[in-house]
Formats: structure tokens, C-alpha cells, sequence
């Protein structure tokens, strides 16, 4: 008894279309959500950076926000990720 596997090959491989399809659909809306969160954390840093440094209190908020920046590097690198990955 032989089987014509022909229909189902190509049912298989409509579905894995669809499948990537959907994967790249929601990929692409994680990324353009992550992106505006990150535009929006790299827009505070830059603000907080490009204050012109008059006095020691001026200072200090400069050298917390480069702390902060440390801290949330891996963060960022991590949300960074998918975006370089889908582009690449």
C-alpha cells in the first residue's frame, strides 16, 4: 500500500509558513515596542548627562545618572538583543 505524501508535505509547509509569519509579526511588534521604551531611557540619560556642570550638586547628579546607567547597561543589552538579533 503506498502513500502519496505530497498533500501532506505541502500542508506541512503552508502551516510552517503561517507559523513563521505570525513569529515574525509578533517579533516585529516587540521590537518597535522595545524600542520606544529604550528611545525613551536613552533620551533621559542624554538629558541628564548634558547639564552643564556649575556647582558640586550638579555634579553629583551627573555621577548618579552615569551610575544608573551602569546599572541598567545589562538592561538595556538585554532589550537591545532581539532588536540587533531580527536585523541581523
Amino acid at each position: 500500500m503506498a502513500i502519496n505524501l505530497v498533500p501532506i508535505k505541502k500542508t506541512f509547509l503552508k502551516y510552517a509558513d503561517d507559523w513563521k509569519f505570525a513569529y515574525m509579526r509578533q517579533l516585529l511588534f516587540t521590537i518597535k515596542a522595545t524600542s520606544k521604551k529604550i528611545n525613551q531611557i536613552m533620551i533621559q540619560f542624554e538629558d541628564n548627562l548634558s547639564v552643564i556642570i556649575e556647582s558640586l550638586e550638579e555634579l553629583k547628579e551627573v555621577v548618579k545618572a552615569i551610575e544608573k546607567i551602569r546599572v541598567n547597561e545589562d538592561i538595556l543589552e538585554y532589550k537591545i538583543k532581539p532588536v540587533v538579533l531580527f536585523y541581523n
